[in-house]
């Protein structure tokens, strides 16, 4: 899957830099496992993107994600509420994903104008398969802290579901559960998706187990030989779960009554606030990426250029790492010279 290189990167932004030029002729993919092992994710997914973009689930924060549930509805033969759009590609940048994702897709649908090798033409094909069966729904999801443990036991059982079909993805499981760990896992006790039944096991857990040491053993591991893909979400709590609620001064009087009566408990609902409030997804990362993507632009159209300008930044915050007195008196043009001869 990994088939992005630099020289195609050059290749792939010169034939999208004016997407308007181009002709798309109903090239949405026929894989046949896409009707076969692949069916019910295809139909997951496709009434998930439907239901976004007709505002009946999250709200789409910014274009770029209408525009990839848009492509992902092309590219599985469906035609988006808004009809075939395809807008004008933007700076390719190697720190955010979100630019990779729109550039296969296209190059997937539009390569019938272009030369692609084989090998070009099959990775670009599991690429976009994997984007729009696994990655979109999870992406799209993610910024809801409550259903963060949900969102990644449901991420868990589709790249399980998807791994008999692609075992390229297989590596991918162990970098997906995070908040599947002991300390993050009460998320879920806040979330509507989660059944009382789950939610009751949870607290109980946390009623008759003591408080354990933070320095226990909390993030959870993919080992293969374990099917994480069946377990529940109360299968997560550990000793280090007591940690969530002294760490965020949550009561928990609410444990006291059955999880159908939290909903009307006060210290619930301090609580959900407190949960609602947190941010478990990397904005301000990806919000710096896009203010230094425009600055960028202001400088120079090239993108080897740009893509150079980011370079040399990088290697100037590893020169000198901080501001501090004893860092800047060193030598400056020693470390430019040395780096010039690079």
């Amino acid at each position: 899957m990994c088939f992005w290189n630099r020289k195609l990167v050059k290749i792939c932004c010169g034939w999208l830099a004016d997407i308007t030029s181009l002709k798309y002729c109903d090239k949405s993919c026929s894989d046949s496992r896409l009707d076969e092992s692949l069916s019910a994710l295809k139909h997951e997914n496709v009434s998930f993107c439907f239901e976004v973009l007709d505002g009946k689930k999250v709200q789409i924060p910014k274009e770029d994600y209408r525009e990839l549930m848009e492509l992902t509805l092309i590219f599985l033969g469906e035609t988006p509420p808004r009809g075939f759009r395809f807008r004008v590609q933007g700076t390719f940048l190697h720190a955010r994903w979100m630019s990779k994702v729109l550039y296969v897709l296209k190059l997937f649908l539009f390569q019938g104008q272009f030369h692609l090798s084989k090998d070009e033409s099959s990775a670009c094909l599991e690429f976009s398969l994997f984007v729009t069966l696994i990655y979109v729904k999870a992406w799209i999801s993610c910024p809801s802290s409550c259903d963060a443990p949900v969102n990644d036991l449901c991420l868990v059982k589709q790249l399980t579901d998807y791994k008999a079909t692609s075992q390229v993805v297989a590596e991918a499981m162990d970098h997906h559960l995070w908040y599947l760990g002991q300390e993050l896992i009460p998320l879920a006790m806040f979330s509507n998706s989660v059944s009382y039944e789950t939610e009751s096991r949870m607290a109980s857990f946390l009623i008759t187990t003591g408080q354990g040491e933070v320095d226990v053993e909390r993030s959870v591991k993919y080992t293969g030989k374990d099917d994480l893909s069946d377990k529940t979400l109360d299968y997560f709590m550990g000793p280090a779960s007591h940690f969530f609620f002294r760490a965020l001064h949550i009561d928990t009087s609410f444990f006291s009554v059955d999880a159908e009566q939290w909903p009307e408990q006060k210290s619930y609902h301090d609580a959900k606030e407190i949960v609602q409030s947190l941010k478990v997804v990397n904005d301000s990362a990806k919000h710096c990426i896009a203010l230094a993507a425009d600055f960028n632009s202001s400088l120079t159209k090239r993108e080897e250029e740009k893509q150079y300008l980011f370079h040399i930044i990088e290697q100037h915050r590893k020169q000198f790492p901080d501001t501090k007195k004893s860092t800047l008196s060193v030598d400056l043009k020693h470390k430019i010279d040395g780096f010039l001869k690079r």
